[in-house]
């Protein structure tokens, strides 16, 4: 079975050449500038474009060029029409279309940027695998976050609706807080894309992931509205009317490939006008919402989930007063988990059929367990406790569960040393004497 993989492995190798598209070559972004072994190959991305997310191998002028690499043509793209004086300067345009470039000759010349670490990441794009020679890159000053669990409010009814005229809220997860450089967006359509609009989204990250939203404007009755989320470079904002998205984005949750939609309707069962949450105490939630109509509407079941929206536990049911001019709810969830915690609404009509309401984000108290600085630095990562973890342990966890550093907790202010971790996302969990857990989130670059 072993030979099996490693053939399967060899062959897929040997292929990669004649099928990739697009690719960089440089002493910086590649291994060098022998064509073609030293070629960085690019993967799919949206829309036909095309992506390649790497590091920089070194600090200071970071040379490349671009390469063709389509069907064993492995032409090189250099700057300027004829051969240059110099090599060209890009630090400054990130974000920025690179165009201009031409087939490489006998100049000897590339594109260079002037690299301050080797931890940023850089994402490169090609608007398409030929017929083109520009190209994209952004610089993202940490890990790229990916963007998943998107939900909206008013949620859909069980026909797929949503009232008309009403503001539409959008919001998403993302896996990482969202490290500058990189920034979330909203495209959306009332006419299967043949027209689009992208808005920013907002990004709230409370010391961990981010929670990002923007709104959809209300829309006549009988609308179809479509629309995915993305990610895509700070420093230039994709095109307003979203003609070069596909060539920014960097990620996106388009919902499996068939986007998100909704419909408007004059007259549905119920309608959301808020949703809060608050902690009060490390263990006392208090949640509040308001609806703007109600008809047919049961109970309200509210869940919530310690996993950013990946499972979610039932905490308890509210009935539905079922007025239709709306009505206000408050919910306390005692003894809720200390940790940082996602809330929503499972509304359930009469006749047994359930909607969603948007998803609002509770963190843990910030006086409960604090760490600093976000990323490490220094080799050692600093935490702050209450008396009531002392006596028991800290634990740090990489990203596959395996404990790498461990401490005894005797003060309230405590330092693990991560010094020689390789970089990246990991776990700290601290638990108390008591048997009391709490988990946070520690980034070491």
């Amino acid at each position: 079975m072993q030979k099996f993989y490693l053939l399967l492995t060899l062959l897929l190798l040997s292929t990669l050449p004649a099928t990739a598209q697009n690719g960089i070559i440089g002493q910086g972004f590649a291994n060098g500038f022998s064509n073609p072994d030293d070629i960085g190959y690019f993967n799919d991305s949206f829309g036909g474009s095309r992506i390649r997310i790497t590091n920089s191998t070194g600090t200071g002028e970071q040379y490349f060029r671009l390469v063709r690499a389509w069907s064993g043509d492995n032409t090189e793209f250099a700057p300027l029409a004829t051969c240059p004086d110099n090599d060209q300067d890009v630090s400054g345009l990130a974000g920025s279309v690179i165009n201009g470039v031409t087939s490489f000759g006998f100049c000897g010349k590339a594109f260079y940027i002037d690299v301050p670490n080797t931890t940023d990441n850089y994402v490169f794009k090609t608007p398409a695998a030929t017929g083109t020679t520009e190209f994209i890159y952004f610089r993202l000053e940490g890990p790229v976050a990916d963007i998943f669990s998107t939900s909206q409010n008013p949620a859909n009814n069980a026909d797929g609706e949503v009232p008309s005229g009403t503001e539409v809220l959008v919001a998403s997860f993302t896996t990482l807080e969202l490290p500058a450089g990189q920034a979330a967006y909203l495209r959306y359509s009332t006419d299967g894309f043949v027209s689009s609009t992208v808005v920013p989204m907002t990004a709230i990250c409370p010391g961990g992931p981010c929670v990002v939203s923007a709104t959809i404007p209300g829309q006549p009755d009988n609308t179809t509205v479509s629309y995915y989320v993305f990610t895509s470079g700070s420093t230039v904002a994709p095109a307003a009317d979203g003609s070069d998205a596909d060539y920014r984005t960097i990620n996106g949750d388009t919902n499996g490939g068939a986007n998100y939609t909704y419909t408007t309707n004059v007259s549905l069962p119920v309608t959301y006008s808020s949703f809060t949450g608050k902690r009060q105490k490390a263990a006392i939630v208090d949640l509040h919402w308001t609806t703007a109509t109600e008809d047919q509407a049961s109970h309200f079941t509210v869940e919530c989930s310690l996993d950013h929206g990946r499972s979610w536990r039932e905490r308890a049911d509210v009935a539905a007063r079922n007025l239709p001019t709306g009505a206000a709810y408050s919910f306390t969830d005692v003894g809720a988990p200390v940790v940082d915690l996602s809330y929503r609404l499972r509304q359930t009509d009469l006749d047994g059929s359930t909607h969603y309401s948007s998803i609002i984000p509770v963190p843990a108290l910030e006086e409960e367990i604090r760490t600093w600085p976000q990323p490490a630095a220094g080799g050692q990562v600093n935490i702050s406790l209450p008396d009531s973890y002392l006596g028991g342990q800290a634990q740090l966890l990489n990203a596959v569960g395996r404990q790498v550093r461990s401490q005894s907790l005797a003060a309230p202010q405590e330092q693990i040393d991560v010094a020689g971790l390789p970089a990246g996302m990991y776990l700290l969990r601290v638990v108390g004497a008591d048997g009391r857990k709490s988990v946070k989130r520690v980034i070491i670059r």
